[in-house]
């Protein structure tokens, strides 16, 4: 006899089910599921942790985005990820170096205890954060986006009352303020869309910037420590950020 095949209806109903007797029956205060454990899952039904990885990172991306319903894009990003890597004061030189060759900006950095922090202002506001613990890094992206505001509205918007005021004086007052209402409509609906297109991008950098530093922490700083070690000077971690 061959083996029932659940349909996938029924499969997220047994599983949700299933989870749903695991925290009945468990007395463990914490409720949900780790990375890990979800990609332990995932694999019983032939799905590879890198899916799982991309999956989460878009869930979590879009639970810390802040959206503007106005402007019609999101205003700010909040991006996480932690790496089984811990770095040290020693990395903190090539960190640097990565951060700015991928954001094509110098930025300002700084130590907060054992945190190297980096931000950067122009042409908008972005704040990365790696902090070492327990055997990790923990990587924070903090962009801001209401800098294309102007761009986007500000700009395009005035060009538009300019336009109005002509229209009004060449038509009339009647005639002038009905066309000139109908463009402001249609400008603001072109306006949103711009700086829909532009935030998106800004995003789209920003979880590529925390994509790339998670995977340079873990294993491109990693190579570099199996090298073989080569006799420096010890220089401060102070005097790095300095430089």
């Amino acid at each position: 006899m061959a083996e029932r095949r659940f349909s996938d209806r029924e499969m997220n109903a047994i599983i949700q089910r299933a989870a749903a007797l695991q925290q009945g029956a468990s007395t463990e205060k914490h409720s949900g599921a780790t990375l890990e454990q979800i990609q332990q899952a995932a694999s019983e039904l032939g799905i590879s942790p890198e899916l799982v990885s991309q999956a989460a990172s878009e869930v979590a991306l879009s639970s810390n985005t802040r959206s503007s319903t106005l402007l019609g894009g999101p205003i700010r990003a909040e991006l996480h990820r932690t790496v089984n890597r811990e770095f040290n004061g020693d990395d903190v030189p090539v960190i640097l170096n990565h951060i700015r060759t991928l954001t094509n900006r110098v930025g300002t950095p700084k130590t907060v205890g054992r945190s190297l922090e980096w931000q950067s202002a122009e042409p908008d506001g972005i704040h990365l954060s790696l902090t070492p613990r327990g055997g990790k890094t923990y990587i924070e992206v903090h962009a801001e986006f209401g800098a294309w505001i102007g761009v986007a509205f500000v700009l395009p918007m005035s060009l538009i009352a300019a336009l109005g005021v002509i229209m009004l004086a060449e038509l009339g007052p009647e005639v002038g303020a009905s066309l000139g209402l109908l463009l402001l409509v249609g400008s603001l609906f072109g306006c949103r869309s711009l700086y829909r297109s532009i935030a998106k991008g800004r995003l789209a950098k920003a979880q590529t910037l925390i994509n790339s530093l998670e995977r340079f922490v873990e294993h491109d700083l990693g190579d570099s420590q199996s090298e073989p070690a080569v006799a420096t000077t010890e220089i401060p971690i102070h005097q790095v950020l300095k430089g």
